[in-house]
């Protein structure tokens, strides 16, 4: 009968030990899902900021590019109505314009 207790102890610490190396390993891949989850959302919002970079300097290069080519109109004379013909762009943004170079034009001449 004393045989008989010891392979049941011993059977018993090898269940323990093989349960043990199954939470062990459940931890290990929870812990490792979870890091790849993390990477992924980091990667995910990365690209989705610089994506929205992009757009951003594209709409801010686009105006400065407005800014400057309708400067050059006025310059040479035209009205924003003509200038935004020409330019094939709203009038009212052309308006808008128009009046942030004249305020910049006025505060140039103000400080000198």
């Amino acid at each position: 009968m004393a045989k008989t207790s010891e392979y049941l102890d011993e059977a018993y610490q090898e269940l323990q030990k093989l349960s043990a190396d199954d939470r062990a390993r459940l931890e290990y891949e929870t812990r490792e899902k979870a890091i790849r989850d993390y990477h992924s959302q980091m990667n995910s919002s990365l690209q989705r900021g610089i994506e929205q970079g992009v757009e951003q300097g594209i709409k801010q290069g686009r105006r400065e590019t407005l800014l400057e080519l309708t400067r050059r109109k006025l310059e040479k004379g035209m009205g924003a109505e003509e200038i935004a013909d020409l330019l094939e762009e709203d009038q009212e943004v052309i308006r808008e314009l128009a009046r942030e170079i004249q305020e910049d034009g006025n505060r140039a001449g103000d400080s000198g």
